[in-house]
């Protein structure tokens, strides 16, 4: 699977869906978790209001730990943040970090 940009068939299709049409951040969020789990074996969604500001869980092959957090949500820095605050403020360890977003994410 290639993620490459223009030209790459599955680039195009998701590029188009993410510029029009309906967008369900649910959705988006289960696609990511789909799409990860190539790159990012141990990866675990964890779906629901009650995910400690973590949308998945992983570990390395080094054994280090780490959380998935998705947004679409146009102040990403924000929800960002929201999500490891709460991450930490329900008694999590600070951890490795994964973002993804629907955003464009430029200076």
């Amino acid at each position: 699977m290639s993620l490459g940009g223009s030209g790459d068939s599955l680039y195009e299709k998701i590029a188009e869906r993410l510029d029009g049409g309906h967008f369900d951040p649910n959705e988006f969020e289960k696609c990511v978790c789909t799409l990860l789990l190539d790159a990012i074996p141990s990866l675990s969604p964890v779906q629901g209001g009650s995910d400690d500001g973590a949308d998945g869980t992983f570990a390395t092959s080094e054994g280090q730990q780490g959380i998935l957090v998705v947004t679409s949500r146009k102040d990403v820095i924000r929800n960002l943040t929201g999500s490891l605050s709460r991450w930490l403020e329900t008694g999590h360890e600070p951890c490795l970090v994964a973002v993804a977003t629907s955003r464009p994410l430029n200076g």
